[in-house]
């Protein structure tokens, strides 16, 4: 009897285990950042579906990954994210999640949470993505459209925005490597403008240099992409803009 108590609970217990399968996980590539000809950082989302059915999202098990070659792709080390997913209280959302690494050491995750709308995300590594520092994620300030995150060395970096339907041109900057951010605006001589890329276009191309143009349209009478152009450049990354004529 004793026997046959046990075998009736192992079998139960591999029913459960059965029932809680997940399909062999698919890896989709998000992003991949070259730091050299084989040096290189991943973003990548595994997809599996519980008990292999995917007749439903709600059988959908995702998670992100952060890993690091420096063999060209035959081996990987995977980053910690444990520190950010707790962060955002909960998985993030691929389409609008970004690296961006100035170097092997020196990294930033960016972009959305759906727990905080439209608020920003910013995660900061100085040691390869063992460790990550909080710079946004939450309700804090004014929220803004995200539109680019660039550092153009380990000090000076930007994120691009535009939350604002008058002339003004919100961005802010970093000097200290992306640890702390001051909010700039500069002010447009058009009413209404629009970065570009709201359209589906190109709208911000950064040099290591310093360097940074950004443009816009202003709508015509609410008609998509047929507005006037307009161009504002930095040479000092981004301190200070002037716009072409």
């Amino acid at each position: 009897m004793k026997y046959f108590i046990l075998f009736v609970f192992s079998l139960f217990m591999t029913e459960c285990i059965h029932a809680q399968n997940i399909s062999e996980p698919k890896e989709h590539i998000i992003q991949v950042q070259l730091l050299s000809s084989k040096e290189a950082y991943y973003l990548v989302s595994q997809n599996a579906y519980l008990n292999g059915d995917s007749s439903s999202v709600l059988n959908l098990r995702s998670q992100i990954q952060l890993k690091y070659t420096n063999d060209d792709g035959k081996t990987f080390t995977l980053c910690n994210l444990d520190s950010v997913l707790a962060a955002l209280k909960g998985p993030l959302s691929s389409p609008e999640l970004h690296i961006h690494f100035v170097n092997k050491h020196l990294g930033f995750i960016y972009g959305y949470s759906a727990v905080y709308a439209f608020y920003p995300i910013l995660f900061r590594t100085d040691d390869g993505g063992k460790t990550w520092q909080t710079i946004f994620a939450g309700i804090t300030g004014n929220p803004f459209r995200r539109s680019d995150f660039f550092m153009f060395n380990e000090s000076d970096g930007i994120i691009v925005s535009n939350w604002d339907h008058g002339n003004n041109f919100n961005y802010m900057l970093t000097h200290d490597g992306g640890k702390t951010w001051k909010p700039r605006t500069f002010k447009i001589s058009r009413k209404d403008i629009r970065i570009l890329n709201a359209e589906g276009m190109l709208s911000e191309v950064y040099s290591e240099d310093g360097h940074v143009t950004v443009m816009f349209t202003n709508a015509d009478g609410g008609k998509r992409g047929s507005g006037n152009i307009h161009i504002i450049q930095s040479t000092d990354f981004g301190r200070t803009f002037r716009e072409l004529k």
